[in-house]
């Protein structure tokens, strides 16, 4: 399979920018999906698909790191130019995929014979069988990724999420949450057919032992972090799934399509200077070379994200106040989420630096510890009154240890002064108290809702300061200018 020419690469400013409107918009069309699959089959069904959702987020784990491999061994042959190395990784990574897919599809439809409720059995078999077209489309996502292919990532993305939305919702309309799971995988199975054709993925497999440990070797570690930080954003959803039930968890993850979608722009950021950042240190082995993907765009990111967190939480309860009246509990627990969702944003590019400089077990260490917190303080949560808003608060610990050690780990590895690391520090935080200030002084007083004018006052008490703020302190640390370091295609 050749690799694609310099026309099908776009610069690192526009492939940001188009990978972000394609994944936004993707995620636009899952919250809409989303909000009427609530409405349809209700809580309890709803909690059941969410429950379902955690197996899909932890998918992309089973070929044991071979996925995760891909994206570093296959852009160095190809920059190499040794592109038949490169194709037989990425054709190794894909035979691994789909061995690992076919068994965990086996596992889930076995679970859904001895596991679950009779009345559920159908439920979770269509699923089981689901997850195998869900796997090819991953691999065929990470292929175009490993070729720096974002166009057609994105394509692929915004694709998956439309037929998704129409299907899905028909078929919930008509058949409830079975006809939804059936629709689902059937917009899988287009997708992919699709993909294959037009963009010419994924390759044919192969399966070569040597390059197979390669693959193993080289993401295993990447894959334990990854691991980690997936079971540390949905260790409160798991926990609220076994001790309080579907129900409570129909409610918490309504507000999680919020959260999610806020996650998004640090990794569509991430996504893209990953493989740029690898390009660059191939050239420059130094650690200083990770300076400007590190404290520039973090440092934006804190800036940007404050104000548009600020405005989602003030803004949560009108939409399901209006369209969702069954899940009003959502409210006050989805405000904090929102909040708390700062943390992990400003913990993505760090990570990213630290996996590009070698860094990855200290980076499972961080966010192990942080798994660990934040199992003890929402077990502890739960235990005390049970509600949903605790839970919320609860995960604040965990990410809030995850922001801190990474993006002071990240500072260290990369060599930065220790003066110039709490400077960077202090800029990245210091937009986030203010937030939280702002939102406590001027924003609801309880997870009750308020009405049109007075939340637009909110808006602009909260969100118009933060928003004066991010603007002057940008112009006045020049973050405005183009860096060529990282703009270059």
């Amino acid at each position: 399979m050749k690799p694609p020419d310099d026309k099908q690469r776009t610069g690192t400013l526009q492939s940001i920018s188009w990978l972000s409107v394609a994944v936004y918009l993707s995620e636009a069309f899952y919250f809409v999906r989303g909000t009427i699959l609530a409405a349809l089959i209700g809580p309890q069904a709803f909690g059941i698909w969410s429950s379902m959702g955690i197996v899909v987020r932890f998918l992309p784990y089973a070929p044991l790191g071979s996925l995760q491999g891909v994206l570093q061994l296959a852009p160095k042959a190809d920059g190499a130019g040794d592109t038949a190395t490169a194709d037989r990784y990425r054709s190794t990574a894909v035979t691994l995929s789909l061995m690992a897919a076919i068994l965990v599809v086996i596992a889930v439809v076995v679970f859904s014979f001895v596991g679950v409720a009779p009345g559920n059995f159908y439920l979770w078999l269509v699923f089981g069988i689901a997850l195998l077209p869900m796997q090819i489309h991953d691999i065929q996502v990470f292929m175009l990724r490993s070729q720096e292919r974002f166009l057609a990532v994105g394509a692929t993305k915004f694709g998956l999420s439309a037929s998704t939305l129409l299907l899905g919702v028909f078929a919930a309309w008509r058949f409830g949450l079975l006809g939804f799971l059936v629709a689902v995988g059937c917009s899988y199975v287009l997708v992919t057919f699709l993909t294959t054709r037009l963009a010419q993925v994924p390759p044919r497999p192969l399966l070569e032992r040597a390059k197979a440990r390669q693959l193993v070797t080289t993401g295993s570690t990447i894959l334990v972090a990854e691991i980690l930080l997936t079971l540390l954003q949905n260790v409160d959803k798991v926990l609220v799934m076994i001790l309080l039930g579907s129900h409570a968890l129909g409610l918490y993850a309504i507000p999680a399509y919020v959260v999610h979608a806020a996650l998004l722009m640090p990794q569509v950021v991430a996504t893209v200077l990953y493989l740029r950042l690898m390009t660059t240190l191939g050239n420059t082995p130094s650690p200083e070379a990770a300076w400007p993907y590190l404290e520039r765009a973090t440092i934006v990111l804190a800036y940007v994200s404050c104000p548009a967190l600020a405005f989602f939480s003030l803004v949560l309860h009108l939409p399901i106040e209006w369209w969702l009246p069954d899940y009003v509990g959502a409210i006050a627990p989805g405000r904090a989420l929102i909040l708390v969702a700062f943390l992990p944003i400003v913990a993505a590019l760090p990570a990213t630096v630290l996996i590009s400089l070698d860094a990855q077990k200290r980076l499972s260490a961080i966010r192990a510890l942080a798994v660990i917190v934040s199992i003890v303080c929402i077990t502890a949560a739960i235990q005390y009154d049970g509600e949903l808003v605790t839970v919320a608060l609860a995960t604040a610990p965990g990410f809030a240890l995850l922001a801190l050690a990474t993006l002071f780990s990240a500072l260290k590895k990369s060599g930065l002064p220790l003066r110039r690391r709490v400077q960077v520090l202090l800029a990245v935080f210091t937009p986030y108290a203010a937030l939280l200030l702002l939102y406590r002084t001027f924003g609801p007083a309880s997870g009750a809702g308020a009405d049109s004018i007075a939340v637009a006052q909110q808006v602009v008490f909260v969100c118009g300061p933060l928003l004066l703020w991010g603007v002057f302190s940008a112009r006045r640390m020049g973050l405005f200018r183009r860096n060529d370091r990282t703009d270059t295609q």
